[in-house]
Formats: C-alpha cells, sequence, structure tokens
C-alpha cells in the first residue's frame, strides 16, 4: 500500500499544478470579460504589475483586431507599463497610437506618453506630444498637471510668453501643481525684467513648503533694482541668519539700501561683510562706496585704504577717489600727502569741476606748505588763474598769490595780483596803500619819477 501511494502521490500534484495553471489561461480564453474586469479592478488599486500580465493575456487570447476587449486590454497594458516605467513603455505607447488612430483613449495615451518624455527630460518629444492633447478629453487632476508640464516645456525650449500664457491657466486653481506654476510663472517674468509680476508671483509663495525659503532672494532683489530700499531691509531682517550662498549678495544689497538712504554708519557692517567675503569679486565701484561710509562717518584711515583701490584706470572714478584721499588726509592732518593726492586728481581730464577744485586745493596747500622761493605754490596758483579765469574763487587765489609775493618783498608780483583782485576788503586796501607806496619807492631808485608819482598817487587813494 505504501508503495503504491509513493507512486500516486507524486502524479496527483503534477495533475493539480497543470489543472491549475491551465485554469487560468482557460479563464482568460474563455471568459475574457471576467478577467478583464479583475485587471481594471487591480490597476484601480494600483497593482500594475498583475493588471498588465492579466491585460496581456487578454489582448493575446482575442484575435479580432476591432474588438474593444483587445483595445481596451491593449490600452491598459500600455498605461501600466508607463506607471511602472518599464523599458518598453514608451514602444507600447507609440504603438498603441500608431494600431489604434481612432480610438477614444489617445488623448490619455498622447498625455501619458508627453509625461513619459517629460520624465526622461526630453522636452522638446514631450512638447511636441503634449500639443496634440486635447484637455478636454482630460479630468481635473490631469489638466493642472498637463498645463504644468506643458509650459515647463515650452520654458525648456526658450519660448517664454508661451510658457508663461500656459502656466496662467492654473496659477489660481487649486492643485499641486499652483505652487511651481507660479514660480516660474514670476521667474520668467524676473528673467524678462518685468519686475511687477514678477513680484505679485514670488509674494503668493512666500509661505509655499517648497518656494518659501526661495522666493524672498529673488523679492529683495526686486525691490533693489526698483530703489525701495526701505523694502529691502525689512524683507532682509525675516530671511534665516545662518549664512548660504546668497548672503553676501544681500549683504551688499542691504548695505548699499543703508548707504542710499544717507544712513552710513548702518550701511557699514553690511558693505564690510561683503568685502570681506566676497573681496576677490568686488569691484572698483564698491571699494569706492565702502570708502565713501568710511569718509562720511569720519573713519578715515580705512576710507583711504578703500579709496586707494580704485585709483586704477585713470579715469572719472579714480579722479573722484584721489580728490576723496586728500580730503581724508587733510582731516588727519597729513597736509603733504593731501596735496600729491589732489595733484594726483587734477592731472585726470574726466571731471572738470573736480579738476578745479583739485587745483585750487593743491595750490593752496603749496602756498601753506612751501618755503622761500614758493615756486611751487606760485607756480600751481598762476596755473589756476589762467585755467579758471571766471572761477568764484579767482579773489582768493589772488589773495594767496599777494600774500607770497609779499613775503618775498616782490612788490610788482605783488601789485599785479591785488589789482586783480575785484572785491577788496579794508585788510586788502591797506595792503594796496603799502604795495603802491614801496613800488614807487623800487621805481623811484630806478630814476622812473613819473611811475613813481603814478604809484605815489594810488597809495595817497587809501587813507589807512
Amino acid at each position: 500500500m505504501k508503495n503504491i501511494l509513493r507512486i500516486i502521490f507524486p502524479i496527483v500534484i503534477l495533475l493539480l499544478s497543470v489543472n491549475t495553471g491551465s485554469s487560468q489561461q482557460t479563464m482568460h480564453y474563455k471568459d475574457p470579460e471576467a478577467s478583464y474586469f479583475l485587471a481594471q479592478e487591480l490597476y484601480e488599486k494600483e497593482k500594475y504589475g498583475a493588471a498588465q500580465e492579466i491585460f496581456d493575456n487578454i489582448s493575446v487570447s482575442i484575435k479580432e483586431i476591432e474588438s474593444d476587449l483587445k483595445t481596451n486590454s491593449t490600452y491598459y497594458s500600455a498605461m501600466c507599463a508607463s506607471e511602472l516605467q518599464n523599458g518598453n513603455a514608451q514602444t507600447l505607447l507609440e504603438g498603441f497610437i500608431k494600431n489604434y488612430p481612432e480610438s477614444i483613449h489617445n488623448q490619455k495615451v498622447f498625455f501619458e506618453l508627453g509625461d513619459l518624455y517629460y520624465r526622461n527630460k526630453d522636452y522638446s518629444d514631450a512638447l511636441k506630444v503634449f500639443e496634440k492633447v486635447d484637455r478636454r478629453q482630460l479630468d481635473a487632476e490631469q489638466i493642472s498637471e498637463y498645463y504644468f508640464k506643458k509650459g515647463y516645456c515650452y520654458m525648456k525650449a526658450g519660448k517664454n510668453r508661451k510658457a508663461q500664457d500656459t502656466f496662467s491657466e492654473i496659477i489660481d486653481k487649486e492643485s499641486k501643481y499652483r505652487g511651481p506654476a507660479n514660480y516660474y510663472y514670476a521667474h520668467i517674468a524676473y528673467f524678462e525684467k518685468d519686475y511687477e509680476t514678477a513680484l505679485n508671483g514670488f509674494l503668493k509663495l512666500t509661505e509655499d513648503k517648497t518656494f518659501g525659503s526661495v522666493v524672498p532672494y529673488y523679492i529683495i532683489q526686486i525691490y533693489y533694482i526698483n530703489q525701495h530700499y526701505e523694502e529691502v531691509i525689512q524683507m532682509a531682517e525675516s530671511l534665516p541668519k545662518k549664512e548660504n550662498k546668497r548672503t553676501y549678495e544681500v549683504a551688499m544689497m542691504v548695505g548699499d539700501s543703508y548707504f542710499q538712504l544717507g544712513d552710513y554708519e548702518s550701511s557699514l557692517p553690511y558693505l564690510e561683510t561683503y568685502i570681506n567675503k566676497s573681496r576677490s569679486k568686488v569691484t572698483r565701484e564698491g571699494w569706492y562706496q565702502v570708502g565713501f561710509a568710511y569718509y562720511m562717518t569720519a573713519y578715515y584711515e580705512d576710507a583711504i585704504k578703500a579709496f586707494q583701490k580704485t585709483t586704477s584706470p585713470k579715469d572719472s572714478l579714480a579722479q573722484y577717489a584721489y580728490y576723496m584721499i586728500g580730503d581724508c588726509y587733510l582731516n588727519t592732518g597729513q597736509k603733504q600727502y593731501a596735496q600729491n593726492a589732489f595733484l594726483s586728481s587734477f592731472k585726470i581730464e574726466a571731471n572738470l569741476e573736480i579738476k578745479e577744485e583739485s587745483l585750487f586745493n593743491y595750490a593752496k596747500l603749496a602756498y601753506e606748505l612751501s618755503y622761500d622761493p614758493y615756486n611751487e605754490a606760485i607756480t600751481a596758483l598762476r596755473q589756476y588763474i589762467s585755467d579758471y579765469p571766471e572761477s568764484a574763487r579767482l579773489d582768493e587765489a589772488y589773495t594767496y598769490l599777494l600774500n607770497l609775493f609779499m613775503s618775498t618783498n616782490n612788490f610788482k608780483e605783488a601789485l599785479e595780483s591785488i589789482e586783480n583782485i575785484k572785491q577788496k576788503d579794508n585788510n586788502l586796501k591797506k595792503a594796496y596803500q603799502q604795495i603802491a607806496h614801496y613800488r614807487g619807492i623800487e621805481i623811484f631808485n630806478n630814476r622812473d619819477y613819473n611811475g613813481a608819482i603814478i604809484l605815489f598817487r594810488r597809495s595817497l587813494d587809501y587813507d589807512y
């Protein structure tokens, strides 16, 4: 008996396994509709692997090409492959469109195929397919996804206007694509320098979980570009204190905002942060601004160091920098250095007003610093008088010359200088009386008696 059981048991097991497998196959052949409903149920439950296997079996088992059941099974098999991201998904989707060009499923297949291209970052082919989709055949969730991904493809293709028009369909509609659509819509506007549109878009995203940490930097930049400096400062205060790659750029904008508002003391910490951390990127204009902030807050030594980084090439910025360096040296009592700085500023032809101011300051310092024979001061003052005959400081320049000539008893030159001074106060009139008298004596001693008489009479015109 045991021997018989040993023979029969394996045979029974083999028959059972054969019958089970053949019954499943028979189910697809003999009752494909029941299998189709089972596969659909699995599909709805997102059991795409099991569902696809049944759809494939149904499709193979039905020989009639025109069968709706075969068409639908082929369609769902391709959709399952796409959901599973199988390697043959593209082939199956494209094959369905080719074999069933009139199918009611084609719009969703186009959408799925476009999505597949999109996932593979093949935005050009994705756009071609999306443009064939009739959105009226899509459900509400798919419509939002369709508009977003189509807009993104337009953006990647450089068709920004079309991208914005597409994103605009969903920027005010509730969906998971609302935030990304608003972000890229605003980002395109920012790129196109439509800052008002960009600002409105970014402001909508300040509380967004995905983009809320990014958009403040764009908002600050837009405020800064539009010279809304108080808003720049206010928005910057809301940023996290932890440093990141944008920290130094923000520091520059905040520092410049305080600077433009005239609050130089507050601007300095931000400008210093920017130059200390981004030293290689700081422009000459940036160094000049820092130097000016130091100057306005009486940090003259720091100002000089900053200005000195802007003195080459010899352009208008260098001219201003030399002028400011000269003034910084004056404020620290270093007149010789100041004189050299003003001379450097004068030698640059960029700004004629600064050139004039620099020459006058140079000449004045030459007058204050020079000793006999005063050649440098006299040369500078004469050049100033020659170059700027209409200057409001002409009388002052002549007065310096007068003092120089008087100090050396050069009464001839002193007399010429004082006669060129248009507005003479009592001190100058007294000086004129003396100079005319002494010059009269000089030419009297040279036997020019007529000339001496004229000068003595001029001296008598004043009674000091």
